[in-house]
């Protein structure tokens, strides 16, 4: 006989016991013989105690599990499974438990390989962009293909790159600068200095002469005084505006330039009309006189009125 246990089957054997206790049929004769007293059986199938006939009941030792089910006859039919069969199919069930744990567990370890992989890829695109852009590489961009946090990061990263970018180029374009307005003043003083001392100045115009170099130190010592303010005082979000007088300030620029002109024995004429504005031009103008004074060329420059509102004007003969 065949039944289900734990949607399993189980071959069970059965014995037909009439009235008077004797097995009239049996599903293994050679173990439980026909016509055999149930009572002298060499594997008791029942317990010893009383139990009631005319219901169903169930015994258990630690050989077989029974069940005795009474019929209209008079007798009772009864089913047993050995233990050992119990046992085994309790074991494989076990295994089956285990093996479908550990396949479980293997399937998960392989998803969450494969997801921490997934989700590793942008950030290790993010770590290797960080050391990029940490290598002054701003051209590079990051592209993460997704629509969650990580895109606006990606976003984030790739402004941040435009932001050093200019930055970085804005230093190089202060320390050109800076360099350049150092140079000018040094230039100029070396020029006087020189000319002192060939002899070149005598009477008022030496006199005028260390005026003049006296001026580009104050000057030269001022434009120190005004990096070392930038790099302390960095505020790109305040402007300052102060009136300034865009003739004065050209008349400075030529006094600067008439040092380094007369060592290269260039004359430089100027016409400036008055009441002009500034804009930041005197770096402009030194370095376009200098420029200028550097190809021994005959040089001239205007500031004419225009509606800009002004106009610069510098022209030369020489290869510049």
């Amino acid at each position: 006989m065949t039944i289900l246990l734990l949607g399993r089957a189980v071959e069970s054997g059965f014995l037909w016991i009439d009235a008077q206790e004797r097995i009239v049929l049996s599903s293994c004769p050679h173990q439980f013989p026909v016509g055999q007293a149930i009572s002298q059986l060499p594997e008791p199938l029942r317990h010893d105690e009383a139990f009631d006939r005319s219901q169903a009941n169930i015994f258990k030792d630690g050989n077989y599990l029974a069940v005795e089910v009474p019929v209209s006859s008079g007798g009772t039919v009864l089913t047993f499974v050995s233990m050992s069969t119990l046992q085994a199919m309790y074991l494989e069930t076990q295994l089956m438990i285990f093996g479908s744990l550990i396949a479980a567990l293997v399937m998960a370890l392989l998803i969450a390989f494969f997801t921490i992989r997934y989700l590793l890829k942008p950030l290790r695109a993010l770590e290797d962009y960080a050391w990029a852009v940490g290598n002054r590489q701003f051209d590079r961009r990051l592209e993460i293909n997704s629509d969650d946090e990580l895109d606006q990061l990606a976003t984030a990263f790739n402004e941040m790159a435009d932001r050093l970018k200019s930055y970085d180029e804005g230093r190089r374009r202060f320390f050109q600068n800076a360099s350049h307005e150092l140079k000018t003043p040094l230039m100029s003083i070396n020029g006087y200095a020189e000319g002192i001392r060939d002899g070149l100045f005598t009477g008022p115009a030496l006199d005028n002469a260390i005026e003049i170099i006296h001026k580009e130190s104050l000057r030269l010592r001022n434009v120190v005084e005004n990096m070392i303010d930038i790099t302390i005082l960095e505020q790109p979000h305040n402007r300052y505006f102060l009136p300034h007088n865009l003739g004065y300030i050209l008349e400075q620029v030529m006094e600067t330039v008439g040092g380094y002109a007369l060592e290269r024995g260039v004359l430089v004429e100027t016409e400036i009309p008055p009441h002009l504005g500034d804009w930041g031009l005197g770096p402009v103008a030194k370095s376009f006189c200098q420029f200028a004074i550097q190809w021994h060329t005959p040089c001239r420059k205007q500031s004419n009125r225009s509606c800009f509102p002004y106009r610069w004007c510098q022209s030369n003969q020489g290869r510049g």
